[in-house]
């Protein structure tokens, strides 16, 4: 095998392993329609629902015991491209600027 041809398969088996870390970060923290009712303050994982509406939902569980720090969760539809949606997931260390 050539070296560029086995560069590039440790490269696609590197992003590949990327992704799938990504995909299961989201899948632990996501909770389908069916584990969740709409009138219940608890959900999956020790998240806890603050709003649930039909377009967006936000879950928040706390943060190390004697913290005032809670985690925040956010599932919802952006209609936009995954490029500018990753952007605004990076640039959420920023929430204190906006």
């Amino acid at each position: 095998m050539k070296p560029k041809a086995r560069c590039s398969n440790i490269l696609i088996e590197n992003r590949t392993n990327h992704v799938s870390s990504f995909l299961e970060m989201l899948r632990s923290a996501s909770v389908s329609e069916d584990e969740v009712s709409r009138t219940s303050e608890t959900s999956h994982g020790g998240w806890k629902m603050k709003e649930d509406h039909e377009e967006f939902r936000v879950m928040y569980r706390p943060g190390p015991e004697g913290s005032p720090f809670h985690s925040l969760l956010v599932e919802g539809y952006v209609d936009a491209t995954v490029d500018a949606c990753l952007c605004v997931s990076w640039e959420a260390t920023l929430y204190k600027k906006w």
